[in-house]
């Protein structure tokens, strides 16, 4: 009989469930199939992909010649599968080392070394078949047909273990140069390497008649594909996006419904047996009928837990057009179409921009579930942006400019819901692919919906991903094209509702909130002795929150505050109301600058709950001593000029804002400055050391310092001028943005 009738004869394989060896390598060898398979079919074009089904299909050569070999009767025929088994061992490290540098985009660096390795494991492949590398089998392991190793296999295995080690070094040097979700990718990818070679090489050891059990065939695949699995699931390892995960765990919930019925009849199964069979039907039908409306009343629950509800098209776009139909703040607006349109459609994300009054372009004005954690989009975060805030974030993002854009234009004239797919395969829209595909990319969207009133585009809707990852079909686009109609009219009359009440809020705004401002500076300044104190406040055009006072206290001495508001208008002016009241009341008791500020923070912390807060500097001066104790609650730091040396010596106040949490008591603390004859203290707010010029440059404490040490000799009065007018000097024809508050004292 030839070697090819041998090994084409069923009767020479013997299938024993008992053989570990066989069936682990059985299931390895489906495993690698189906999941290489599944990495190449996510991105054929991709040569990470590519370079993975090439390892992935190695993997499955060796994994199932083993099987074969393991089950095998006849010498011949195991011979010959553990050929097969190293010509798919020959190319699995070189084509694991191609995956590796592929993946870590090395392919143009290290195409040479590539080239090369699979020229000497092709050679090798030759001589594969010839008894220079497996000459003949042997019993090992109580098992009678281990190959014997030929004069070929340790060069063979010097070059296997070299490409190993070298993509294992690759992997590692990346990973530890690497951070967030890259640096989770590669710590799977590397434990599940280490695992495999570690496992597969003691397969090589009974090949030299070393008589130890191998656990490579248990191991190295599963435990490899399994990790790299998990990094695609978690992290989006070979930029894969799949929902795996949460189908097995929809699949397992859907299941575990049925369990309570499961647990009845087996509870129930003796009685049952005392029944003839009109009553077993009768209490099976009353059963089923009782756990149907169990589980249609769970069922949609636990769909909607896995996003994959179904929905009605008509139900949606009539729910969603009405809840949003009479808002007239955009902001809310906006709010609650991100909101709907996400949960409806269970979508991972979505934008939304309105055009600007004069047409020039849309400006992002609120996202939803872009924010990603370990790689994964979360999917709850709102973001609405005011102008500054939109101002923080890349051009691309924060805008989309309609000036010479064929997008914008094209948007314009279609007035049609723009899909990725139809884009990248539809020659009609070949003049604003790369634009459209660029905004996609930007915003990690899949779809654009222009929301249209008097065939005019007012706003533009962008779409994510849909959870389940499924593609968005025409009955999609259909129903978000009509959602773009109906909501175009509630959008046009929220932007230009908000005009016109932002305009009216702001001027009331500006004359109560610069009333409140005005009273709340001290009318005079207090005589004490051994200081003199000056205060001046140079208002910015808005209204701001800059805060300071004298207070009398007990035996001639006094206090000093100085504090800043967070936000602007009428609630920073209300914030600053109650601070000086608190102020002035436990001023009057003999209470230490620390416990002055507790009391004022749980004033304010009850009345705003943590929604506001203030920074503050509460100092008090003692004549007697000439010593200043001060407290800080998160405020500025505090300058000294030390008038013999002509040096200043910023103080750093530390603390933490008054009103945001109930208890601060650990984070202030009681300190002390004496000070000599002539020497300063300067207290400012952040309006001062954030001022800019021109050219968007920071004003700085630095400056700051170096313009009290210019100044410092002078007097109390002219030292603050001098320092507005360095400051304003900076600023030039910059308009200014915040308040510039500043406070001297003088020691006499």
């Amino acid at each position: 009989m030839s070697m090819w009738q041998e090994v084409i004869n069923l009767e020479n394989y013997r299938l024993n469930f008992n053989n570990y060896y066989a069936i682990s390598g059985l299931y390895n060898a489906f495993f690698a199939f189906l999941f290489s398979t599944f990495i190449y079919a996510k991105n054929r074009r991709n040569l990470t992909n590519i370079s993975y089904g090439i390892f992935g299909f190695f993997v499955g050569v060796w994994c199932f010649s083993y099987f074969l070999w393991q089950i095998s009767i006849t010498e011949k025929t195991a011979l010959f599968w553990s050929r097969g088994l190293m010509a798919g061992a020959m190319f699995i490290t070189i084509a694991y080392y191609h995956f590796i540098v592929s993946y870590l985009n090395l392919i143009q660096k290290k195409k040479n070394s590539i080239i090369v390795g699979y020229l000497i494991f092709s050679v090798f492949f030759v001589f594969n078949f010839t008894s220079l590398f497996v000459p003949e089998v042997r019993p090992i392991l109580g098992f009678r047909f281990w190959p014997k190793a030929g004069v070929l296999f340790a060069p063979f295995l010097v070059f296997w273990f070299f490409y190993a080690l070298y993509a294992l070094y690759l992997l590692l040097r990346m990973y530890r140069t690497s951070s967030g979700n890259a640096k989770n990718q590669a710590r799977f990818i590397l434990i599940g390497m280490f695992f495999a070679y570690a496992g597969g090489s003691t397969n090589y050891l009974p090949w030299y008649g070393i008589e130890i059990m191998p656990i490579g065939n248990y191991f190295c695949v599963l435990a490899y594909m399994s990790l790299t699995g998990y990094a695609i699931i978690k992290y989006k390892a070979l930029e894969i996006d799949t929902v795996i995960h949460r189908t097995i765990l929809w699949i397992g919930s859907s299941i575990l419904l049925a369990s309570p019925g499961y647990f009845l009849i087996k509870l129930l199964l003796p009685w049952l047996k005392t029944l003839n069979a009109l009553w077993v039907t009768i209490f099976s039908m009353v059963l089923f009928h009782v756990y149907l409306v169990f589980f249609r009343h769970f069922q949609p629950k636990v769909d909607h837990l896995f996003r994959r509800r179904k929905y009605d098209y008509q139900t949606l776009l009539g729910k969603i057009a009405e809840k949003i139909s009479t808002t007239i703040s955009i902001e809310d607006l906006t709010k609650q179409l991100l909101n709907e349109i996400c949960e409806a459609m269970y979508l991972r994300n979505a934008v939304f921009y309105v055009l600007d009054d004069d047409g020039s372009r849309y400006h992002l004005l609120g996202r939803r579930g872009n924010d990603q954690v370990d790689g994964a989009i979360q999917i709850n975060t709102l973001e609405i942006f005011t102008a500054q805030e939109r101002e923080a974030l890349p051009l691309a993002q924060r805008e989309i400019s309609c000036q010479n854009n064929p997008l914008c234009s094209w948007i314009a004239e279609h007035r049609d819901v723009i899909e990725r797919e139809q884009v990248e395969a539809d020659p009609q829209y070949e003049s604003i692919k790369q634009q459209v595909l660029t905004c996609f990319n930007d915003h990690n969207i899949e779809l654009i919906v222009p929301v249209v009133v008097n065939d005019q585009v007012n706003a533009i809707l962008g779409l994510g991903k849909k959870e389940n990852l499924q593609s968005y079909t025409v009955k999609d686009l259909e129903l978000l094209k009509k959602l773009g109609q109906e909501a175009g009219v509630t959008v046009f009359n929220a932007l230009h509702y908000k005009d016109l009440a932002e305009k009216e809020r702001l001027d009331e705004e500006m004359k109560m909130g610069r009333q409140i401002q005005v009273n709340l500076l001290p009318a005079e300044i207090p005589l004490t002795e051994g200081i003199k104190l000056r205060g001046m406040m140079f208002p910015a055009k808005e209204i701001g929150g800059d805060y300071y006072d004298f207070v009398d206290l007990p035996s001639d001495n006094v206090g000093i505050v100085i504090g800043d508001v967070s936000g602007k208008g009428v609630a920073a002016g209300l914030l600053m109301a109650m601070a000086k009241t608190a102020i002035h009341s436990f001023s009057g008791s003999s209470l230490s600058p620390k416990e002055v500020l507790l009391r004022t923070n749980a004033i304010l912390q009850k009345s705003t709950k943590g929604q506001k807060f203030m920074t503050m500097l509460y100092l008090q001066w003692n004549a007697p001593e000439r010593k200043l104790t001060y407290s800080s609650a998160g405020h500025e730091h505090i300058l000294v000029f030390h008038a013999d040396s002509g040096k200043v010596e910023a103080i750093m106040s530390g603390g933490f804002m008054l009103g945001m949490i109930p208890d601060i008591a650990g984070f202030l603390e009681d300190r002390q400055i004496s000070l000599k004859s002539k020497d300063k203290v300067v207290l400012y707010t952040d309006g001062v050391t954030e001022a800019r010029d021109p050219q968007e440059n920071l004003y700085g404490l630095e400056k700051l310092i170096q313009a009290v040490e210019k100044h410092g000799l002078k007097p109390a009065d002219e030292l603050i001028a001098a320092i507005k007018d360095e400051v304003y000097a900076f600023i030039g024809t910059r308009e200014q943005y915040d308040d510039i508050t500043l406070v001297v004292m003088e020691a006499t």
